[in-house]
């Protein structure tokens, strides 16, 4: 009986115009990630790591190519049904944190599950259970802005896991945090993700990550290498 990959990539292209000109991103890309790997994406600033983390969820779209998540060729997808898919099947992490300022913290973590339709008193006790992991039960009540950076990012990896998503996206999810609260935070993402055995890629440029993963690849000349990093 064969594993349906988490996701699967075949013959990815995609460019943009700037000035009248064609910029490769990604040509022929090819990558198929079994359930439960943690996948490291390296590369410098523009390389095509937040792209392809873009392409994966659904939110951006390949020139051509086929993108498969959980057996779903979100490729054939229109827009509406790619956000349906994206908001019951996928998490994201963004580096901005982009936690809406005007709701709570319980508020924003209670969101994914309300665009769901799926809230009930287990789900609000997820939500403490799960502020009590990150050591962010007493922030319940606080607004965003009363947040420092680390706060923040736990809130955001909060929300990224509260609707029990098979599959995690994190772009740079330590880029706006200093070395130690950065190395906390990802302690914390991996932790989580591998107790409840999700599928995580992640675009980064910390290297403290490389050991916890299971593959390591860096983007140069339009595709996926694996990188000597993680020899």
């Amino acid at each position: 009986m064969s594993i349906i990959p988490a996701v699967a990539i075949h013959q990815l292209e995609k460019s943009y115009l700037e000035s009248d000109q064609k910029h490769h991103i990604f040509s022929q890309l090819n990558l198929s990630i079994a359930p439960g790997e943690f996948i490291v994406l390296l590369g410098r600033s523009g390389s095509g790591k937040s792209t392809l983390l873009n392409l994966v969820s659904g939110m951006d779209q390949p020139d051509s190519g086929e993108i498969i998540v959980n057996g779903i060729n979100l490729t054939r997808l229109p827009e509406h049904e790619r956000t349906i898919f994206r908001r019951h099947h996928i998490g994201f992490v963004f580096q901005s944190y982009n936690l809406i300022p005007t709701l709570t913290v319980e508020e924003n973590l209670l969101l994914p599950l309300e665009l769901i339709k799926r809230i009930n008193s287990t789900d609000r006790k997820k939500v403490i259970e799960l502020l009590s992991k990150l050591n962010l039960s007493d922030r319940l009540d606080s607004y965003p802005d009363r947040l420092s950076g680390g706060e923040q990012q736990r809130v955001a990896i909060a929300r990224s896991l509260i609707h029990n998503p098979d599959l995690i996206l994190a772009d740079e999810p330590t880029g706006n945090l200093d070395l130690d609260t950065g190395k906390k935070v990802l302690e914390l993402l991996i932790g989580l993700v591998e107790k409840a055995g999700k599928t995580l890629i992640m675009a980064t440029h910390s290297r403290e990550v490389i050991g916890s993963a299971d593959h390591v690849f860096s983007i140069r000349n339009q595709q996926l290498l694996p990188s000597n990093d993680n020899l």
